[in-house]
């Protein structure tokens, strides 16, 4: 199963099987320079277009979501046969922290203007930092590729002898992908709880 982030507060689990008429899909468009990039649900109703989306390398049927799929309101997630998880269940698993839950520990109502506010500026916050898209991990590598190749062999931090290959390491280990932040990660259901693979 893949879990799959469509936006900050929508997300889909899928089956990883390809959509059949009457199923609701997700899609990636890779787009092109500049626009369009991204994931996307569909309804295949058959028609050419979605024919189109339920073939492409990444289109997989829709299981579960944390929010109706509002292109095909007024149904709700019930009534087109889907299931509906928590958008705090996800938080936690993926971020290890749910804005919800943060709240709920302090002893806040969340439906209160407290917990409301809290949550509206957590969820503010996040949307300033989402460019910031290295890892601490991206960061680690960086700086071990760096310090190889500013400290020779030899110890002598006044030479400027790289060692093989370590300045390749570093532009090989950040290709295009580490631009974009993750959006698909690998779950299954437990017990009855979803968990990361």
């Amino acid at each position: 199963m893949k879990l799959i982030k469509i936006s900050d507060t929508h997300f889909v689990i899928t089956d990883e099987t390809k959509p059949k008429p009457n199923d609701y899909g997700v899609a990636f468009a890779e787009g092109i320079k500049g626009v369009g990039r991204g994931w996307f649900t569909f309804h295949h109703d058959d028609s050419k277009v979605n024919k189109l989306n339920s073939i492409c390398q990444k289109s997989y049927k829709i299981t579960h979501s944390t929010q109706p799929l509002e292109k095909f309101a007024p149904k709700t997630l019930n009534d087109i046969g889907l299931c509906y998880v928590p958008l705090s269940d996800i938080e936690e698993l993926i971020y290890g922290y749910s804005a919800e839950k943060i709240v709920q520990k302090q002893g806040i109502n969340i439906d209160d203007y407290v917990g409301w506010g809290f949550i509206k500026g957590f969820n503010a916050h996040k949307e300033l930092v989402k460019d910031k898209l290295f890892t601490v991990d991206d960061i680690e590598k960086a700086m071990d590729c760096v310090y190889s190749w500013m400290i020779p062999e030899s110890g002598n931090l006044y030479g400027r002898f790289p060692r093989a290959g370590s300045l390749e390491e570093l532009k090989n280990n950040f290709k295009e992908d580490h631009l974009f932040p993750k959006t698909e990660w690998e779950v299954e259901f437990v017990d009855g709880k979803l968990k990361l693979k």
